[in-house]
C-alpha cells in the first residue's frame, strides 16, 4: 500500500455573532422565493453582493436561513437574529475547498467572507475580526493509499478497537462464490471519534468525483485501487482535547489524528499469538500514524482546475441526461405508445420545449440563469472550457478519465 495523498477532508465550526439586518433580509426574501419554486434560488447577499445558492429551510439549532457559496466553498447556516452574543452562524466547508486550498487558506476564507458579509460578534477581536469568536465541532482528515493490485479487502477482524464500539460493515454485491466483498469498515459514532476504512476507488465511481484523480497523480494503467483511511473528531472527541478555537486545534490536531488511528488500528496476522490486540501494525497505518504526529503538513499540490470543473459539468449534465432518459418510456405509455414509436414520442418533446420557448422566452431564461449560477464551479467561465470539452463534445457518458 504506497501513500498518495493526505489532507483535511471536513470542517465545521459555529461563530458567535450575527449577521446584519441587510443580509437577513435578503436571505428571507430568497428563502420565500425558494419556497415558492421548491428549490435553491441564487441570491447576491451583503454590501459585496455574494453570489449564493439560498436553500429552501434553514437547519435545527434554531438557525433559519442557509445557503452554499459553491462546490468549492461552505455550506452556511444563519439564526435570524439581531442578538450578538448567541451562536447564530454555523458552516461546514467542503471536502474539495480544502483539498485544493489547504487548512491556512480555508481559514483566511472563511474571515474573509464574514468580513464580506458584514457579520458581528461581542467578543475581543481575534482572527476573525468584529468580535467574532469561533467553536470547531468537527475536524475530518484522510489518508489514501494504492494497493498494489485490485485484490486488497480489509478484513473487520484485524481492525482492532474498544469492544464498546460500534462497528458498521457495507459490503459490495459480487458474482465470486465467495459471497458479497466488504468495501467499507466504520467504527465509532459522531460527534465522538469515528474512522472509516473503504474503498475510495469505488466511492469515487459512484458518487462521480472524478477530481480525486487530479490530486492523486496515478500513472495511467496502474492496475490498483485507492483505500481511504478517513479520520473524525466530532465535538466531543475535541472538547476531550480542550479544542474549542483554531489556535487549540492547530497546536493539537496532529496529536488527535494520531491518537484515534492508535485507538482504533488495523493490523498484521501472527499466528504464534492468539490475542490479536498484541498483533503488529499494518504497515501502511503505522504510515498514517506517522503523518500525523510530525504534524500533518500537507502542501495542496498543482492541479488543473480546468480539468476538475469539466469532470463537475460532466457530472450534472450526466445526471440530468439520465432524468430525461429515465422519464421518457413512463411518458410514452401515458400517451398511449409502444416502445417501439419512442422516435414519435421524441419528437413531441422536442416541439412542447420548441412551443414554450417560443411563447415564454423569458421563463426559459430565467431557468437558464439559475442553473447557469447553480453550477458555476469554481469561478471559471465556460467559455474556458469549451475547447476539448466533454460537455461540448456531444457525447452523454462520463468518461473513464477526463
Amino acid at each position: 500500500m504506497k501513500p498518495i495523498y493526505h489532507g483535511f477532508d471536513g470542517l465545521d465550526l459555529t461563530f458567535q455573532g450575527r449577521m446584519p439586518k441587510k443580509v437577513l433580509k435578503q436571505l428571507e426574501a430568497a428563502k420565500a422565493e425558494a419556497q415558492e419554486k421548491h428549490s435553491s434560488v441564487p441570491a447576491k447577499i451583503g454590501d459585496s453582493e455574494m453570489p449564493v445558492m439560498v436553500f429552501e429551510t434553514g437547519a435545527r439549532g434554531g438557525y433559519a436561513f442557509g445557503f452554499d457559496t459553491g462546490v468549492d466553498g461552505e455550506t452556511w447556516f444563519v439564526s435570524n437574529t439581531e442578538k450578538r452574543d448567541v451562536w447564530g452562524i454555523r458552516v461546514s466547508v467542503k471536502s474539495l475547498a480544502l483539498a485544493l486550498n489547504g487548512f491556512a487558506k480555508v481559514k483566511q476564507r472563511l474571515a474573509d467572507v464574514l468580513k464580506a458579509l458584514g457579520a458581528e460578534g461581542c467578543n475581543a477581536e481575534g482572527f476573525f475580526g468584529n468580535g467574532l469568536l469561533e467553536s470547531i465541532s468537527r475536524v475530518d482528515y484522510c489518508f489514501d493509499f494504492l494497493s498494489d493490485d485490485a485484490s486488497f479487502r480489509p478484513d473487520p477482524d484485524l481492525l482492532i478497537a474498544n469492544p464498546h464500539a460500534i462497528r458498521t460493515l457495507h459490503h459490495e454485491p459480487t458474482i465470486e462464490a465467495r459471497g458479497r466483498q466488504i468495501e467499507t469498515i466504520t467504527i465509532g459514532k459522531m460527534p465522538g471519534r469515528q474512522l472509516c476504512l473503504y474503498n475510495k476507488s469505488r466511492e469515487m465511481m459512484v458518487s462521480r468525483k472524478f477530481y480525486w484523480e487530479e490530486f492523486w497523480k496515478l500513472p495511467e494503467g496502474h492496475g490498483g485501487q485507492v483505500w481511504r483511511i478517513e479520520v473524525r473528531a466530532g465535538k466531543d472527541e475535541l472538547r476531550a482535547w480542550n479544542v474549542r478555537r483554531f489556535e487549540d486545534l492547530e497546536g493539537k490536531v496532529g496529536n488527535i489524528i494520531a491518537a484515534i488511528l492508535e485507538a482504533i488500528r488495523y493490523v498484521e496476522p501472527n499466528p504464534t499469538d492468539s490475542n490479536r490486540a498484541r498483533w503488529p501494525v499494518a504497515d501502511f497505518w503505522q504510515q498514517a500514524i506517522s503523518t500525523a504526529k510530525n504534524g500533518l503538513s500537507y502542501v495542496p499540490g498543482e492541479v488543473r482546475t480546468g480539468k476538475i470543473v469539466e469532470g463537475y459539468r460532466a457530472q450534472i449534465a450526466e445526471g440530468y441526461m439520465r432524468q430525461i432518459v429515465g422519464l421518457l418510456p413512463g411518458l410514452a405509455f401515458c400517451m398511449g405508445y409502444d416502445v417501439s414509436e419512442m422516435p414519435t414520442v421524441f419528437d413531441l418533446v422536442w416541439q412542447r420545449v420548441f412551443e414554450q420557448a417560443q411563447k415564454c422566452p423569458e421563463k426559459l431564461q430565467e431557468k437558464y440563469d439559475i442553473a447557469r449560477q447553480k453550477h458555476n464551479f469554481l469561478d471559471t467561465p465556460l467559455e474556458l472550457l469549451k475547447e476539448n470539452s466533454y460537455i461540448r463534445s456531444g457525447t452523454s457518458r462520463v468518461p473513464e478519465r477526463w
